[in-house]
């Protein structure tokens, strides 16, 4: 019977001998890699977390520099000023969603917080986005009406514009 270091040795020294083994398995059997890879997560959860905050706590400045990268990219495609009011102060710019269906999307497709930029840029920047300043984004959702209050002529004239 072998130790555990022979079994050790032995998968290793195997390995070496076939390095594309479990790529060509992988890339045959699909279904059952997702299947085996859920249930490791699902068994491992706690240990993955602590292992994530971890990492987070070694390498702080990895994920805000990450995202920040992703959020440039993103506004050197769709604009860097609202498309509303003209505001071009960077911190107060977000993405909109033009047909107003923004929770659907982060539900099905893209998450929230930084994951609308990866999905944006993994799907090659898709029409139906837009820049627009926090104010004019929560005041087209706020509103009920899917429009800004700026592209409201009547507030426009009350207003004095």
């Amino acid at each position: 019977m072998q130790t555990k270091e022979e079994k050790a040795l032995y998968q290793k020294k195997w390995h070496e001998k076939n390095p594309n083994y479990h790529k060509e398995y992988d890339a045959k059997h699909p279904e059952e890699v997702k299947i085996k890879e859920k249930k490791y997560r699902d068994s491992h959860r706690e240990k993955r977390i602590e292992g994530n905050i971890q990492y987070r706590i070694k390498n702080p400045d990895y994920f805000k520099n990450r995202n920040k990268g992703y959020r440039n990219k993103v506004f050197d495609h769709y604009g860097w000023i609202c498309k509303c009011c003209g505001e071009n102060n960077s911190e107060f710019l977000t993405i909109d969603h033009i047909n107003n269906n923004g929770a659907e999307h982060r539900k099905e497709k893209a998450g929230s917080g930084s994951n609308i930029y990866r999905w944006l840029i993994k799907n090659n920047f898709p029409e139906g986005f837009q820049t627009l300043c926090y104010n004019c984004n929560c005041a087209k959702q706020f509103r009920g009406k899917g429009e800004c209050p700026h592209k409201n002529q009547d507030y426009l004239d009350r207003i004095g514009w």
